[in-house]
């Protein structure tokens, strides 16, 4: 090209581009410092069932607070179960002698110098009908908001609703909790404030999560990954139980968690806020402690570059980290999240995990009444083996058949709950003539 040529494009060449010259760059989102959540730790199955404790936890102890305080956590997020504890008419009260029993645990915390995230957790009826349900929520954060009006906000947070679920979803999310957060607004116009997402606000719920367009609303996640893992034999999760015996990690377990990091990464790039795992833990009952502590390890290890929050479920009863009987931490777990630890887990077990087999059932002495006295011993045998047997498959008994003090005798619950996971519970695990020989000096097992 000549350069007459060329003097001629450059009047064409300076219109095509001064449109783009004159655009200007896309706008980065505002940043929202992060909720200095620290490492924290759930006060689970406490104040979330239907009474406190009854799903096998004890009631939280002032103790307890200050033992979390002292092992270097920074928060505990209390979960409460506020629908069972309110009316579900206007003006929808809650229970005093319920929100007292908070606020207590709530000062205590405070006075243990510890953050305290309080949330609303199975709220149940919002999950099914979520903008029906609305006000009613809306009613109880009015009288929480009210309760906690001047509590100190760099150290008291409030989490609207614990994992939305089933029809509770994105698409009604914020209208569902609007009349929550406008209570609290009322009294807190610049409280932490904070929403996790649909399905169980799994990490991918972070993808599409809408946010009201407030500057102190917080996002959250929860952290199971790899489910099939973390639950294995958790007979809540029923008909879908993941079955015992799924190690971690596996080569697809390492590629998904390198994903998921880079998912919160690319989160905050996107909306300028810093979400926190809300929960994360592996269920106890089937993976031993030196794989729970390898876990946390590796999932705490890998998402300390993004800086997040990380809420361990939970202090005691399932998945804990504090053996309530024994009184003490359990090894190798506060070391493996980043905590002071001068304990250490047991060794990892070589070799692939088994199922665990049910327990050969050690049942107590109790003198049992006629008609079992009086028969020859082969009938008694066979009395008592029916027995048994109806026991151990929950059936009703013949009053010849009970303990003289005329309560129905129940198998032992360790032998039925662990027989039941791995067995049909008709199927009894000893055979007739050694259960007859065995029950013959130990008799039968009452509760």
């Amino acid at each position: 090209m000549n350069l007459k040529a060329f003097a001629s494009l450059l009047p064409l060449a300076a219109l095509t581009l001064a449109p783009m010259a004159a655009a200007p760059a896309a706008a980065a989102p505002a940043v929202t410092p992060p909720l200095p959540v620290g490492t924290c730790i759930n006060l689970g199955n406490t104040l979330e069932p239907e009474r406190e404790g009854s799903w096998g936890g004890v009631p939280v102890r002032e103790e307890d607070l200050q033992r979390i305080a002292a092992a270097g956590f920074k928060t505990i997020r209390l979960p409460v179960r506020w629908h069972n504890k309110s009316s579900d008419k206007p003006p929808y009260a809650v229970d005093p002698s319920w929100m007292a029993r908070v606020k207590q645990i709530v000062d205590w915390a405070l006075a243990a110098k510890l953050n305290v995230i309080l949330n609303s957790h199975h709220f149940d009826p919002i999950h099914d009908d979520p903008l029906a349900v609305a006000a009613w929520h809306g009613g109880v954060w009015k009288q929480i908001a009210e309760t906690f009006k001047g509590y100190p906000e760099d150290s008291l947070w409030f989490e609207l609703e614990n994992e939305p679920h089933k029809n509770f979803n994105h698409t009604n999310l914020l209208a569902t909790l609007a009349p929550a957060l406008a209570e609290v607004r009322k009294l807190h116009p610049t409280r932490a404030v904070i929403i996790g997402g649909e399905n169980w606000s799994g990490i991918k719920s972070l993808e599409t999560l809408p946010l009201p367009d407030d500057p102190n609303i917080h996002p959250t996640f929860h952290y199971y990954d790899p489910f099939l893992y973390t639950h294995q034999g958790a007979e809540w999760t029923k008909p879908d139980m993941p079955p015992v015996g799924r190690s971690f990690p596996l080569p697809e377990d390492t590629a998904q968690l390198a994903r998921d990091v880079d998912a919160v990464r690319t989160y905050v790039a996107r909306t300028g806020k810093t979400p926190f795992m809300g929960e994360v833990g592996a269920y106890d009952a089937h993976i031993p402690l030196a794989d729970r502590v390898a876990y946390h390890r590796t999932i705490a290890e890998a998402f300390a570059p993004t800086g997040i929050g990380m809420c361990m479920w939970a202090y005691a009863n399932t998945f804990p980290f504090f053996d309530l009987a024994k009184g003490q931490w359990l090894p190798g777990l506060r070391g493996a999240i980043g905590l002071k630890d001068d304990t250490a887990a047991p060794p990892r077990p070589s070799g692939p995990r088994r199922q665990r087999r049910c327990p050969r059932p050690r049942p107590p002495r109790v003198r049992v009444s006629s008609p079992l006295n009086s028969p020859p011993l082969t009938n008694r045998c066979r009395a008592i083996s029916s027995m048994i047997r109806r026991a151990s498959t929950g059936q009703a008994m013949a009053p010849s058949l009970r303990p003289a003090h005329g309560r129905r005798p129940i198998f032992p619950a360790a032998a039925r709950r662990g027989c039941s996971r791995s067995r049909p519970r008709a199927r009894f695990p000893i055979p007739a003539r050694s259960m007859c020989r065995c029950w013959m000096t130990s008799a039968a097992a009452i509760r």
